[in-house]
């Protein structure tokens, strides 16, 4: 809400790089998700990617590994830091 300053210096930096969203940290990743993403689009990020890992496994899959090829930076949301 508001201004967005600092999503939007986020947005800045990322020169017309994909984002990744981690919502790790969150007992709600999805919710998580559908406000984030629309959020960033809005900010002018053309390609924002969902790191949503449930499992320690699912953390070295090659699938998980390749949301960050070409990414220009990674944001995480709220919540628990313990579960990162």
């Amino acid at each position: 809400e508001g201004a967005s300053l600092i999503l939007r210096a986020l947005v800045r930096r990322l020169d017309g790089r994909p984002l990744v969203v981690a919502t790790l940290a969150s007992e709600e990743p999805d919710a998580l998700w559908d406000t984030y993403d629309p959020l960033f689009q809005r900010l002018g990020v053309g390609e924002v990617r969902h790191l949503a890992v449930t499992h320690r496994d699912h953390a070295n899959a090659p699938e998980t590994c390749t949301l960050f090829d070409g990414a220009g930076g990674v944001f995480f949301t709220g919540g628990d830091q313990l579960r990162i």
